[in-house]
């Protein structure tokens, strides 16, 4: 019996029951933070997987050997052709962490496949690289006859600089669409 009317005091003083209620406030913001970061966790996934189907991937019926996520860009670059050291105007039309698309402004001379060529860009992108070197894999016509689109993968890119960009890539993917 005087357990009982010691806990029946516990409750009757107001001291202990206002910081009991500061508590539970307490406890149940932490619970509300816990899952609204939870609920904000899955739309990004949910959201990161539908850029993904939408607008990443290749049509049906064919098949992917993509390594690295695409991202479509349109950065303006200059594009230094290592042989002749001829600068052309450039723009960047998509970039992963395994190579790069660009659509030069005008066709320079002896632009092959294997040709090695500098990139130049003024993008945050690209900020964390000293030389970005391409060697060229693809060239396919551009809008125009003059103005051929090069495809091209990373030439000499250290492990560290290609987890950077393809974290910046992943990055853009979900926070700038």
């Amino acid at each position: 019996m005087e357990m009982l009317e010691q806990a029946a005091e516990y409750f009757r003083n107001e001291v202990w029951h206002f910081w009991a209620v500061i508590a539970m406030v307490i406890l149940l913001s932490f619970l509300f933070s816990a899952f609204w970061l939870a609920y904000r966790e899955y739309r990004m996934k949910v959201k990161a997987e539908s850029l993904v189907k939408k607008r990443y991937t290749l049509p049906p019926g064919k098949g992917s050997r993509r390594l690295f996520p695409r991202l479509l860009v349109r950065i303006p670059a200059r594009v230094m052709v290592e042989s002749s050291k001829n600068v052309v105007e450039a723009e960047a039309l998509d970039v992963s962490a395994g190579g790069i698309r660009l659509l030069l402004f005008q066709s320079p001379r002896g632009v092959q496949i294997g040709e090695t060529l500098e990139v130049m860009a003024r993008d945050p992108l690209f900020l964390n690289f000293d030389r970005l070197r391409v060697t060229i894999v693809r060239v396919r016509s551009g809008p125009r006859s003059d103005t051929p689109t090069i495809h091209a993968k990373w030439e000499n890119l250290s492990h560290e600089e290609t987890r950077i960009l393809s974290r910046e890539i992943r990055r853009r993917l979900l926070y700038e669409t």
